[in-house]
Order: structure tokens, then sequence, then C-alpha cells
């Protein structure tokens, strides 16, 4: 007989009050990143721009407060060796390349994980910026890294798998991850 036995493990985090309204959550009145999704998309086939910006409020403090609970948790670690970074790399992606389209050039990540601990996204993010940074293709740094930390949110990184981090945006929606 086999038994499976979840825990749950609850850490206190010590986040900033204006990152977090603690009556609501980190996604305000949404139970989840999924839900917020859903009612983004609802308000865009209801052309409710009121609603769409609220809501993008909502997802870019939601993924602030993300990327400073992981930083709480545990600080990045920097090496200076590059190549242990540059190593770890397939520990969270199948592979990564730039790649030019339409719209300009990409960094294309090969997704694996369907669950991205705040270990797991700082850890990825270290090795993608130690494997491609130095490339010309690279800019934009700070949105490169949010486009990483938000497709790495649940409802993304269990569906997407590949993910598309773009060096020419200056500004990102943290609803869609684009």
């Amino acid at each position: 007989m086999l038994i499976i036995v979840l825990a749950t493990i609850s850490i206190p985090i010590n986040v900033s009050a204006t990152t977090i309204n603690s009556s609501k959550g980190i996604y305000g009145t949404y139970t989840s990143f999924n839900h917020l999704y859903d009612a983004y998309q609802d308000a865009i086939k209801k052309g409710d721009t009121r609603k769409q910006e609220e809501l993008l409020a909502i997802g870019r403090s939601s993924l602030e407060a993300e990327m400073e609970i992981s930083s709480d948790i545990i600080q990045p670690q920097y090496d200076p060796d590059q190549m242990y970074w540059i190593n770890q790399f397939p520990n969270y992606f199948s592979y990564g390349r730039f790649e030019t389209r339409s719209n300009g050039i990409t960094l294309s990540l090969g997704n694996f994980k369907s669950y991205w601990s705040s270990t797991d996204k700082i850890n990825g993010w270290n090795s993608v910026y130690a494997k491609f940074a130095s490339s010309s293709n690279w800019n934009n740094t700070n949105i490169m890294k949010e486009q990483l930390y938000c497709h790495a949110r649940l409802g993304y990184a269990a569906i997407e798998a590949e993910w598309n981090l773009e060096p020419w945006r200056t500004s990102m929606n943290p609803i869609t991850c684009n």
C-alpha cells in the first residue's frame, strides 16, 4: 500500500505594506493569478478599459510582490565563475536561443517545469543571465527579468513550453507577460 502525504509549509515573509494589501492578498480580490488572468481576458472581450487598467495595476503589484518574496526568501547567488550558472541552465530550460521575429529579437527559452519555486525563479534567472547577458542582443535587463518571473507564475509555467523574453521591450503587461 502506497500512502502519499502532502504538507504545506508556511514561511513568514516580510513584504512591504505598499506591495500587498493584507486583507485582500497579492491578487486583490482574486483568489489566484489564474482568476486575475481570466478577469483580464473577460474585460478585454467586453472592451472595459477601466477594468483592464485596474487589473493591470493588480497584476503589476502582484508580480512585484512575487519577485520581492523570492528575494526575501533566498538572496541571489552571484558566483564569480559564470560557468557555474551556465551549467545550471539545463536544470531549468531544455534550450535557449535568440531568434529574430517580425516584432524584434526574442530570447526563446524551452520551459519543462510545471512549477517554479522561489528558489527556481532566482536560480533560473541567474542561469539565463549568465548564459545570455553578454550577447549583443541582450537589453533591458529588468524587463527581461520581469518577463521570466511572469512566465514562471503557476498559470503560465504549467501550460507554456516556450517562454519568450523580449529584450526590445521597455515595459511589460504583468498579466500577459508581453
